[in-house]
């Protein structure tokens, strides 16, 4: 569960709408020159880690600014399968991870209208996550109140579709930003798959 500062250097940072990017050194450093008064939009990627950008940043020429960010290694497990059931007052989520670990794990799940949905903004309408409360253990159940489905909009006999991933601990606050057309964020430090899973609530 501990932050591990490591793998700083050969990130590639980008300014969006430019041809400008430079790789960081073995600190985690990077530098730009002779950047003119505007705002700018900077991406990091590195390959094994979620993607990070900082948006609208400001720059005002004859000056120096720092910006600093964070990026989540993409993890190792997934989840393997997933089934959503309900009872009397709960959607159940029922899951299996890939592979156990003595660590605590997290994994995310993201909630849509469509079988489209995804860690991608435009496809998921919310998110829940959760940490494994036993190292070892490569199962999860979670529960979801219909009365807070309700309260986003749900009624009964709509069909809830579901993906889920294994997720960095920090996967909603490193390697995440905001998509500004939904106002929901990019959740890029999760699985390169997903278990889906859908329930028609009742």
């Amino acid at each position: 569960g501990t932050k591990i500062i490591t793998h700083n250097d050969s990130i590639l940072v980008s300014l969006d709408g430019t041809s400008k990017t430079c790789l960081t050194d073995i600190n985690g450093k990077y530098h730009f020159d002779s950047l003119t008064t505007g705002i700018y939009n900077f991406t990091f990627s590195k390959a094994g880690f979620g993607t990070m950008k900082l948006q609208t940043q400001q720059f005002t020429g004859g000056g120096d600014v720092d910006r600093d960010t964070k990026l989540s290694i993409i993890p190792s497990f997934s989840v393997s399968n997933l089934t959503a059931t309900t009872d009397t007052a709960n959607v159940i989520l029922t899951g299996t991870l890939s592979s156990t670990d003595t660590r605590l794990r997290t994994y995310a799940i993201f909630l849509g209208s469509s079988t489209a949905v995804s860690n991608d903004p435009t496809n998921y309408l919310l998110v829940y996550s959760k940490q494994t409360t036993n190292a070892n253990l490569n199962g999860f159940t979670f529960k979801i109140p219909f009365t807070d489905l309700q309260n986003e909009g749900f009624s009964t006999n709509s069909t809830l579709y579901f993906a889920a991933y294994g997720a960095s601990a920090s996967f909603a606050s490193s390697s995440a930003y905001e998509d500004f057309v939904t106002g929901r964020s990019y959740l890029n430090a999760v699985s390169p798959t997903a278990a889906s899973a859908s329930v028609t609530l009742p």
